[in-house]
């Protein structure tokens, strides 16, 4: 199979298009994952700052950076309205279900 050289250049030019794009749109979802993992930082500093010390700061840091990951592969996954459950809802009422009476035979 012969490629001419204007072909050749242009499916660099092409490959190496989609390459950068990708890139781009790697990094700007990385760039909104930090933006929520800060924001959601913040909101629990703010919520109870005043009574954390510096390790238990760290550990929200560490726990909820460590959670983000998790977060973003579920949003990943592609799922529409017209998916229903995997399994049929069932409201629990507490009351436990008592099977039917036997009937005894005369």
């Amino acid at each position: 199979m012969k490629i001419s050289r204007r072909a050749f250049g242009s499916l660099i030019a092409a490959s190496a298009l989609v390459h950068a794009r990708s890139a781009e749109s790697a990094e700007a979802a990385q760039n909104q994952s930090n933006a929520e993992v800060e924001a959601r930082i913040q909101w629990v500093f703010t919520k109870y700052g005043s009574r954390l010390n510096d390790e238990q700061r760290a550990d929200i840091r560490r726990i909820i950076t460590s959670g983000q990951p998790a977060i973003d592969a579920m949003r990943a996954y592609p799922l529409g309205n017209e998916v229903g459950p995997p399994v049929p809802f069932r409201v629990y009422t507490g009351k436990r279900r008592r099977p039917p009476a036997k009937l005894e035979a005369k």
